[in-house]
């Protein structure tokens, strides 16, 4: 049977075994079980800063009737921060690090920088949450504090990189095909995590107006970069090779495939110089910012093809529904998109801010 199939994969990929092994080598694959602690902490990431902290914020500013409300923008970053590093973060960290073992005689280098990772990252964004309200109060502590924080988020991302370089099982087997996406992903991951520190200190300066510049220009650039770049790549590098493993999917699409890994990255560039260019022409010419969610949408459709989500499947799982769902959601995010520019001309404004945040959650 399939879920037969299935609990045998997650019993591989776990490394879980019913009895001790004896005469390993220091090139065999050693049993790790390092998942718990990154998913536990992520879990814990989005019940306190993540979901419920962009709850409450969220409230906040509807109750003001302002997406621009100064009083909450220190717990939407806050709550961005969190979900990017914590709920998303640490996911991908703990299945990463879990997928492959390392050869026996890495195991120790290999629980060191995960478990230094682990801490680091989540000491980042208990003093980014600490941080971003608290500027507002006593600026020359909490800057430096959230400064900080940022370069231990910086620090951890580099060292679950390395640790994912270093300490792997080597077969001597070629890649398969679909790494591109995760190699894709660890490029943004380090971008991303090493413009944080810079990023605290540009929009915390002593002219508020300055700040609320730089926040203006550089934060959609940053949010396309992490959410489309690190988390989305993530995400499709997984699904084109453990729909088909783990869910009894079709065999991924090469293919389109491919055509969605081109056209999902120079969406993502072209969203970035777009936003840039409409930016500096005082949000007059959009033209190369419009055509990025056009690039993004037909990338999101060649990757849905690709995964043969939608097609018929041998055995039906309960499982399937949220996959497609997921992928559906996919779909209207890049549907949004295009219509944009036709949203922005029908209420007269150059930019919305809550129909850039509907497309990105």
């Amino acid at each position: 049977m399939h879920d037969g199939a299935m609990a045998r994969e997650n019993l591989h990929m776990l490394r879980l075994t019913a009895a001790p092994q004896t005469k390993l080598g220091p090139n065999d694959r050693a049993n790790v079980d390092i998942y718990k602690p990154f998913f536990t902490a992520g879990i814990l990431s989005v019940l306190i800063a993540g979901c419920t902290l962009g709850a409450i914020a969220l409230l906040g500013i509807s109750l003001r009737g302002d997406y621009t409300a100064s009083a909450w923008t220190p717990y939407v970053l806050a709550h961005a921060n969190s979900q990017l590093f914590g709920w998303v973060g640490f996911f991908i960290m703990g299945f990463a690090l879990q997928q492959h073992a390392p050869a026996v005689r890495y195991v120790k280098l290999y629980h060191g920088l995960a478990y230094s990772s682990l801490g680091l990252m989540s000491a980042g964004i208990a003093l980014r949450f600490v941080a971003e309200p608290m500027t507002h109060v006593d600026a020359a502590t909490w800057v430096p504090v959230g400064v900080f924080s940022g370069v231990l988020q910086g620090i951890a991302a580099t060292l679950f990189l390395a640790n994912s370089a270093i300490t792997r099982h080597r077969t001597g087997e070629p890649m398969p095909w679909q790494t591109k996406f995760v190699l894709a992903s660890m490029g943004y991951l380090f971008l991303i995590a090493w413009a944080e520190p810079w990023a605290f200190l540009r929009s915390h300066q002593a002219d508020p107006s300055a700040s609320i510049l730089f926040v203006a220009e550089y934060f959609p650039v940053m949010r396309e970069l992490q959410f489309l770049g690190f988390v989305a790549s993530m995400i499709f590098g997984v699904a084109l090779v453990k729909l088909h493993s783990c869910f009894g999917f079709k065999q991924a699409h090469r293919g389109f495939a491919e055509t969605g890994f081109v056209l999902w990255n120079a969406g993502i560039f072209l969203r970035i110089f777009g936003w840039k260019q409409l930016f500096h022409s005082g949000m007059v010419d959009g033209s190369l910012y419009h055509l990025s969610g056009l690039t993004l949408a037909l990338g999101a459709v060649a990757l849905i093809i690709a995964t043969e989500v939608f097609g018929r499947v041998e055995q039906p799982l309960r499982t399937h529904k949220f996959i497609r769902a997921a992928f559906a959601w996919l779909f209207v995010g890049g549907l949004l998109m295009v219509l944009e520019p036709f949203h922005l001309k029908a209420i007269g404004m150059p930019f919305s801010h809550a129909y850039t945040g509907a497309i990105r959650h």
